[in-house]
């Protein structure tokens, strides 16, 4: 971790899980010009990139970078977010943006581990658009 975000080296990885709007103790937004690096990096060495975009209606800047998903143009970017932040902590209300197939993947993973979710507020918030202004 430096002043631009995640430290790339050429030890591959599988997947990276990063935070590029605002990296958690240090604050750190990931720069555009690391975060092409990541993407390049990921290409170069079949990774996946996890982009975790939980506070990103919390960014006070004046032009914040757009999500690493929006340059995805490989398939590489799975973006996840919360509703927590921006509507309430009690939510426990997530997205996720991927391959329908991984979708599929972790829906059934979610089944074992958490049984009841709130349907009822996954209806009402189902039909607002996300990500983008509620």
């Amino acid at each position: 971790m430096d002043e631009e975000g995640i430290v790339l080296n050429e030890r591959p990885c599988d997947y990276y899980y990063v935070t590029p709007g605002h990296q958690v103790p240090t604050g750190v937004t990931m720069s555009s010009a690391r975060r092409r690096q990541l993407l390049e990096h990921a290409a170069r060495h079949d990774a996946v990139i996890i982009e975790d975009d939980y506070d990103s209606e919390s960014n006070f800047t004046l032009n914040p970078l757009p999500a690493l998903k929006a340059s995805d143009r490989s398939g590489r970017v799975v973006y996840v977010s919360s509703l927590s932040k921006a509507l309430s902590p009690g939510l426990r209300l997530g997205f996720m943006v991927a391959d329908p197939d991984l979708i599929d993947e972790a829906r059934a993973l979610r089944r074992l581990v958490y049984r009841h979710p709130p349907t009822n507020i996954q209806y009402q918030m189902a039909p607002l658009p996300c990500p983008g202004p509620l």
